[in-house]
C-alpha cells in the first residue's frame, strides 16, 4: 500500500511541476513524455529543483517490439561546478516493470564532455521536422516543354530528391530542464537515417551527442 501511495504522490508532484511550466510559459510536455513519469518514479527519479545556470538532460531509448515505456534511460546533470551521468537499463514484461539497473559511467564525467554536447546545441536541439524535412523532401513534379536551337522539342522537370523511411528501429526522447525552461525533443532512427543522407547536419549533431554519451559506457554494460 505504501508502495501505491508514494507513486500517487510521485505523480502528484509531477502533475504539479507541469502545472507550473505551463503557468510560466515555458514549453508544456507532449502527450507522449507522460509515459515516462510513472517510469521515472518508479525508478525515484524526481523532477529536477535547479538553479539559475544549472541543467538536466534525460534521454530515453525506446525499442521497436520490445516490452516497456523504454528500454535505456541517460541522466546528465550540469550543476554548478558539479557534472554527472548515469545510465538506467529497464526489463519489462507485459504489464510491468521487472527490474532496473543503473550503471555508472567507465570513467569520471568532467566539464568536458559537457563542453562537447554543449558545443552539439544539447540545449537547444533541432526539431525534428526540421530533418524530416530533409529526409523527406517536396517533390515537385511539374514539367514544362521547351523550344531547343534546332527546333526539336524537349520536356524537363525538376530533379526527384531521393525520400527515405524507416519505420522500425528505435526512438530517443530528449527532455531539457533549466531553472525557468523546459523543451522536449523527439527523433526516430536517428542513426539509421544519418548513415541514409550523412549530409544533413542536424541528424550529426543529434548522431554525435547520442555516440559521446553511450562511448562512456562499456558495451558490456548495456
Amino acid at each position: 500500500m505504501s508502495t501505491m501511495k508514494g507513486w500517487y504522490v510521485g505523480l502528484f508532484i509531477g502533475f504539479k511541476v507541469l502545472w507550473n511550466v505551463h503557468a510560466s510559459g515555458m514549453q508544456p510536455k507532449p502527450l507522449s513524455m507522460y509515459r515516462f513519469m510513472g517510469l521515472a518514479n518508479k525508478i525515484g527519479l524526481k523532477p529536477p529543483m535547479l538553479k539559475s545556470g544549472e541543467f538536466e538532460v534525460r534521454i530515453w531509448n525506446q525499442k521497436s517490439f520490445q516490452y516497456g515505456e523504454a528500454q535505456i534511460l541517460y541522466v546528465l546533470t550540469s550543476h554548478r561546478d558539479r557534472f554527472g551521468l548515469v545510465k538506467y537499463v529497464f526489463k519489462s514484461g507485459k504489464k510491468r516493470l521487472k527490474s532496473s539497473k543503473k550503471l555508472k559511467p567507465d570513467k569520471p564525467v568532467t566539464d568536458s564532455l559537457w563542453y562537447q554536447l554543449a558545443q552539439q546545441d544539447i540545449l537547444a536541439l533541432p526539431d525534428e521536422s526540421a530533418i524530416e524535412s530533409q529526409l523527406r523532401p517536396y517533390h515537385d513534379t511539374s514539367t514544362w516543354v521547351t523550344v531547343e536551337k534546332d527546333s526539336s522539342i524537349s520536356i524537363r522537370g525538376h530533379k526527384r530528391e531521393k525520400s527515405v523511411w524507416i519505420l522500425d528501429g528505435e526512438s530517443y526522447y530528449f527532455e531539457v530542464f533549466g531553472q525557468d525552461s523546459y523543451r522536449t525533443y523527439t527523433y526516430s532512427n536517428p542513426k539509421s537515417y544519418l548513415h541514409a543522407k550523412p549530409q544533413i547536419t542536424q541528424l550529426q549533431k543529434v548522431v554525435c551527442i547520442l555516440n559521446s554519451i553511450e562511448s562512456r559506457f562499456l558495451p558490456s554494460s548495456k
